[in-house]
C-alpha cells in the first residue's frame, strides 16, 4: 500500500554493528528505499552513490555537520560545508541536518542560544513560526 508518508530507515540505528554498505543492503532487502544516515565525512560517499544505484536506493539525508553553538565550533562548520554540499550533490540528497551542538559546560544557555539563533535572541519575537 502506497501512502503519503514515506518513513526513510536510519542506516546508523539499524543493523549498527555490520559495516556501513552492508547496512545498505540489509535496509534494500527489508524493501526500504529512503534512507538517512549522519556523518558523511567518515564514509565513502562514491560506494555510497554507486551501492545505492545498483540497489534502488535513495539517500534522503544525511548529517552536514556539528556545532553552531561557539564561534570556534562555527567556523570550522562553514568551513566544511562545501564538502558536505559536493557529498549531497554526488549523492542526489536535498536535505541536510546540521546539529547545534552539544551544551557547553561553563557557558550560559543564553550565550549558546545567541551564537546558533542570532536573531533570536536578540527579538525572540521574530521566531515565532508564522501561521
Amino acid at each position: 500500500m502506497q501512502t503519503w508518508l514515506t518513513y526513510a530507515v536510519n542506516a546508523e540505528m539499524f543493523w549498527s554493528k555490520l559495516p556501513f554498505l552492508e547496512r545498505l543492503n540489509r535496509i534494500a532487502d527489508a524493501g526500504f528505499e529512503p534512507f538517512e544516515f549522519w556523518g558523511y565525512a567518515d564514509k565513502d560517499v562514491t560506494a555510497i552513490a554507486e551501492l545505492s544505484a545498483a540497489r534502488d536506493l535513495k539517500p534522503v539525508q544525511f548529517v552536514a555537520g556539528w556545532g553552531l553553538n561557539s564561534q570556534k565550533a562555527k567556523a570550522t562548520l562553514l568551513a566544511s560545508l562545501p564538502k558536505a554540499v559536493a557529498a549531497a550533490k554526488q549523492l542526489n540528497v536535498e536535505m541536510m541536518t546540521v546539529v547545534a551542538g552539544d551544551e557547553i559546560k561553563g557557558v550560559p544557555r543564553a550565550k549558546q542560544t545567541e551564537d546558533v539563533l542570532p536573531p533570536c535572541a536578540k527579538r525572540p519575537s521574530s521566531c515565532k513560526p508564522k501561521e
